[in-house]
């Protein structure tokens, strides 16, 4: 019965009955279309008003006098409406691609400026970082700290008053990354030296809830740092559990990346699903009477949304969460919770309040991989039937990290230029290792707030994550770790054309898609050889 619940979850059927997801879509489109064009953007907003118009006059007409296709009618005008909202929103944001420039770099010599600082100092082996935030030209700035300061100079909510050089972000020759390019979707453009005695800090008069939070985790993570004398292994749990990947080195980074495990560093599903069994076990005491559930699930999901918050509301952590939430409402109405629908409505709600997340490597592969999840994992999972409870979790575990690693592949290969082939082994091995730090992480984060007692976990956590780096380096270190591809637009197209004809039932015949999926092959080494 499960396999056959589990055949039917992929199939458009399922797609049908999540309207979202076709609205979402459109919605999506009109942000991708609006950011590629420089239209006037209340032509949009015009257009979304008179297509909502149009649509209630003509389902208030509906009353009373039926009208044949007019559901067919409605939708086209709704998905219009919505396509015109998208392009009217990213217009709107200071992210949108033609709004990417500076009023900063315009100003020639030693310019004064106040900056709100927005993280903390990262210390680093050759020079301390902070980012800041400049309220009058809208923009941010890296600020590069002078090695004579020392200590807590300023904090996260305070305002620094200074004249300073500011230059261009680069990025440097022969670099794969894309520096400039980075900095620029988070609207810092530009980068600056602060030497001692040159500015003044002001602290501002009250302090909200989201900066004591931030304050509470900054302090936190530097106590991890101090006991672990500022090693590798601190940084890499402060990067798991947190999703602040700045304090690891290149050397670190490189090992994760080439074993195809640093979506373990990115807060996503993966991570509040794992908070979400920690608590729910933690509070199954409560029992499942009514009022009890509903606040123990009251409990949870706020328990999320401040992990969620300490994340930095990444657009993968909010997806997440989300989704949680939305899963737990229907759980205590008692209706079957729909995750397609879930995960549209995660993707309208990020991009209506931040368009731009859209463009966030995080965004795209984080809801990859849940839409490889939903529609290709049930064909793998399927591969391997058995009623044994052991072999189901262990193939369950890796069934899914091939379906997200086919999902996400095309994306990751375009940036990094290469595919890890030891994938598999790297998540099997590391995957359990990694809840193993979220949960130790959590014990020690209540006890230190309680004051006592938390350090006696840190052993356990330095054990478990000097595991996870020795592991990931071993993978990197095997033979043909990382094989280098460069795919090109059009084969890229091929793929993913491929990837949907597998593993998505459009209500073809199996021998057509055979044919099909051969067409495409021959098409796909055709253009790989050409290119």
């Amino acid at each position: 019965m499960d396999r056959e619940r589990e055949t039917n979850f992929s199939k458009t059927g399922y797609a049908d009955s999540s309207p979202l997801f076709i609205y979402s879509l459109c919605y999506l489109s009109g942000i991708i279309f609006g950011n590629s064009q420089s239209y006037e953007p209340h032509f949009f907003l015009y257009l979304s008003v008179i297509s909502i118009i149009i649509t209630l006059t003509a389902y208030y007409l509906n009353f009373y006098k039926r009208v044949k296709n007019l559901d067919i009618f409605l939708k086209i005008m709704l998905g219009a409406s919505l396509f015109a909202a998208g392009n009217f929103n990213i217009s709107q944001s200071p992210y949108a691609k033609k709004n990417l420039y500076s009023n900063l770099l315009k100003k020639e010599g030693i310019t004064e400026i106040k900056l709100v600082v927005k993280s903390d100092i990262k210390i680093n082996r050759n020079y301390s970082t902070s980012h800041c935030f400049s309220p009058e030209y809208n923009e941010g700035v890296l600020l590069y700290l002078d090695k004579k300061l020392k200590g807590e100079i300023f904090k996260i909510g305070d305002t620094i008053i200074t004249q300073i050089r500011l230059s261009e972000i680069t990025t440097p020759d022969k670099s794969h990354f894309d520096r400039k390019g980075y900095y620029m979707k988070l609207r810092i453009f530009s980068q600056g030296f602060l030497k001692e005695g040159t500015f003044k800090v002001v602290k501002p008069k009250a302090k909200s809830a989201a900066l004591h939070l931030k304050h509470k985790m900054a302090l936190f993570i530097k106590e991890i740092r101090l006991l672990a004398g500022n090693q590798e292994w601190a940084d890499m749990i402060i990067a798991i559990t947190t999703g602040d990947k700045s304090y690891l080195d290149r050397e670190s980074k490189d090992a994760f990346i080439s074993s195809g495990t640093m979506h373990l560093m990115a807060v996503s599903g993966l991570h509040a699903g794992f908070l979400f069994i920690f608590f729910s076990f933690a509070l199954s005491f409560m029992g499942n009477r009514l009022l009890l559930k509903i606040l123990r699930s009251i409990i949870i999901i706020s328990i999320l949304w401040i992990y969620c918050a300490i994340a930095g509301f990444s657009a993968s952590s909010i997806r997440a969460v989300i989704m949680i939430t939305m899963l737990t409402i229907y759980r205590l109405i008692g209706r079957s919770p729909l995750s397609l629908n879930s995960l549209s409505a995660s993707a309208l709600l990020i991009t209506l309040f931040s368009p731009e997340s859209l463009y966030e490597l995080g965004f795209q592969l984080s809801y990859a991989a849940f839409l490889s999840i939903i529609f290709i994992n049930p064909k793998i999972d399927n591969l391997v039937p058995s009623d044994n409870k052991v072999v189901r979790w262990i193939w369950g575990v890796i069934s899914i990290s091939i379906a997200c690693q086919i999902g996400t592949s095309l994306i990751s290969i375009s940036i990094f230029g290469f595919f890890p082939l030891y994938f598999l082994i790297a998540n099997i091995l590391l995957m359990p290792l990694s809840a193993i730090i979220i949960y130790l992480s959590c014990c020690a984060a209540i006890l230190w707030l309680t004051g006592f007692g938390y350090s006696t976990l840190f052993k356990a956590l330095e054990i478990t994550a000097k595991t996870i780096y020795y592991i990931a380096a071993r993978v990197e270190s095997l033979p043909y770790s990382r094989v280098d591809i460069d795919i090109n637009a059009e084969f890229r197209l091929i793929i993913i054309a491929l990837i949907l004809v597998l593993f998505v039932d459009f209500g073809l015949k199996r021998g057509r898609k055979r044919y099909i999926c051969a067409g495409l092959i021959i098409n796909a080494v055709i253009v790989y050889l050409l290119s």
